[in-house]
Parts: C-alpha cells; structure tokens; sequence
C-alpha cells in the first residue's frame, strides 16, 4: 500500500495534487493545532503578477479536529477566482460541497472530489480515526505507516529535516519516495510551466 500522509490543504498545489494521484490511502493530521498562516485554511493565487490568497475563516489556537468554520466564505472565493483569472473555475462546487462547520469535515470531503476529479478510489481517513495514541514528529508517521501496513511513503523532501529518512523507515519495512522536481512534479511543471507554490487553480486557469 502507498501512503501520503499530509496536513490538510485548501485549493493545494499540482504538486500536492500529484501526490493524491499516485497513493492507495491519505492520512489526514487533525491532531495538530492549525496554523492559519500557511495552507491548511488558504489558497495562493495570482492576478496580475501580484499574489492573492484565498482564505477559509476558522477558529485559531485549536486541533485540525477540533476548528470550526465560522463564516461563508464559497461564493466570495467564485467571485475572486473569477475576477483574477477571467473565468469561472467549474469544479469549485465539487470540491467544496460540505454545508456544516466542521473544518476536519470539510477536508475530507474535499479531498474526496479531488480524488474522485483524478478518477481514483484512493481513502481519505483522519489520523484520529487509526490511533490515539500521543506521539508526534517522525514516531507519529512511522506509527501511522504500520497501522496502514504502508509498503511505500511518499513526501516531499522536508521530511529529511524531520529525522524521516529511507533508513529510518527500512526499520518497519517502508521505502521513502519522495516526490520532487526531479520526477513526477517536474513532469508537470514542464508540461503546464506550473510554479508549485500556487494553488491547482492557478495552473488549470491561466
């Protein structure tokens, strides 16, 4: 079984998207604090040489399990999609669905219809629903990859700054893929001259 084990993202990358693409099961982490100054609530996009972010309101300081949504925000994120890029991003009512206040539940869903739009059958879990046991940093992924009896990790390459290296996960049997420009991602970025740090929705609509 290949595994990516990721926090959430809202709109994420072709890169991310590639990786949601390419495993069996996503572990999503919600039982860490959400941190609304990346991407786990926001989307990068560009207008006109300019960044703009897209940002789901929740509440600070709480678990990924734990955040509430607590405002609308659909329609506004249409409106600004459309207005940067000169057209209507047709899969945003697929991919944001879910009608309740639960952020961890909006994510799954999410990745859902990402998944479902890449014509997988890829599982989406939460990292509450196989352990509860308290552990973190690279112990938390290795005790996740043998709950899911993983054959293969795929990550980025900053796992290696976490101590999560191929020898660390021979110990349980796991070989480390990192996916990085050097393979899959640059397939894409060639081919859709993508720059990864924007949302999918930068490269499917400029």
């Amino acid at each position: 079984m290949k595994v990516m084990i990721t926090q959430p993202r809202y709109l994420p990358s072709m890169e991310h998207l590639v990786r949601i693409g390419s495993v069996d099961r996503i572990v999503l982490l919600d039982q860490t604090e959400i941190n609304t100054r990346d991407y786990e609530n926001r989307a990068k996009l560009q207008c006109n040489g300019q960044d703009k972010w897209l940002t789901i309101p929740v509440t600070k300081g709480t678990k990924i399990a734990e955040t509430v949504i607590t405002g609308e925000f659909k329609a506004d994120h249409k409106n600004k999609i459309k207005e940067y890029y000169g057209k209507d991003f047709e899969f945003y009512d697929q991919l944001c669905e879910y009608e309740g206040t639960s952020y961890a539940q909006f994510m799954i869903e999410h990745y859902k219809a990402m998944v479902k739009y890449l014509g997988k059958r890829t599982e989406i879990v939460m990292r509450s629903d196989l352990t509860t046991k308290e552990v973190t940093g690279k112990e938390e992924i290795r005790e996740i990859l043998q709950i899911c009896r993983a054959k293969q990790y795929l990550t980025g390459s900053n796992c290696l700054k976490y101590g999560v290296t191929p020898e660390y996960l021979n110990e349980i049997g796991v070989e480390l893929k990192m996916i990085t420009f050097i393979d899959e991602v640059q397939k894409y970025q060639e081919l859709l001259n993508m720059d990864v740090r924007y949302s999918v929705v930068d490269t499917l609509l400029r």
